[in-house]
């Protein structure tokens, strides 16, 4: 089924879903990062906030080197990703034309027209991309918090990925 073959209300809660769905694999490898930082196996379920934090915190006593700048990196972009994640989840989303949606943010129970944004097709792929970019540096943050912690050189291919060398293509595999 094409895309153009669903109703309005369905390609939203398509694209929604997906970013949903990135939000959650953003959230696991945050939370492997953590494990590994923390000498784990495994670190059970916070807030992805509160992990990143922890991360951030711990993330100076790793041995990372001159690696450490671009690992703040990839949390702080995790960071934003999420917040702009929850955007899209917590927002309202009210259904404008042509495949264009306005964004309404709750402030307080209420909704102000001038925080009113239109936001597009394009806007839930960046924000979906986003997602992805960021749990890709975040897997490889944790192989070289690994490889560092075991002993092994480091790998270049890591340091791209950590760097945010990524790009997504329009069915969200990535590439470096």
């Amino acid at each position: 089924m094409t895309d153009e073959a669903l109703s309005t209300r369905e390609r939203l809660d398509l694209r929604v879903g997906a970013i949903v769905r990135e939000g959650a694999s953003l959230d696991a490898a945050a939370r492997r990062l953590l494990a590994s930082l923390r000498g784990e196996e495994r670190a059970l379920p916070s807030s992805l906030n509160g992990t990143l934090l922890e991360c951030r915190d711990r993330i100076p006593h790793a041995g990372l080197g001159d690696r450490m700048v671009d690992a703040l990196s990839a949390i702080d972009a995790s960071a934003e990703a999420y917040r702009e994640r929850n955007r899209y989840a917590h927002d309202m989303l009210l259904e404008s034309e042509d495949d264009k949606w306005l964004r309404a943010r709750f402030d307080r129970g209420t909704v102000k027209i001038e925080d009113l944004i239109t936001i597009g097709t394009e806007d839930f792929q960046t924000c979906r991309d986003a997602l992805i970019a960021a749990g890709w540096r975040l897997w490889a943050l944790r192989s070289l918090v690994e490889d560092v912690r075991d002993g092994r050189p480091f790998s270049h291919h890591l340091g791209t990925i950590i760097r945010g060398d990524i790009e997504i293509d329009e069915n969200g595999d990535a590439s470096w």
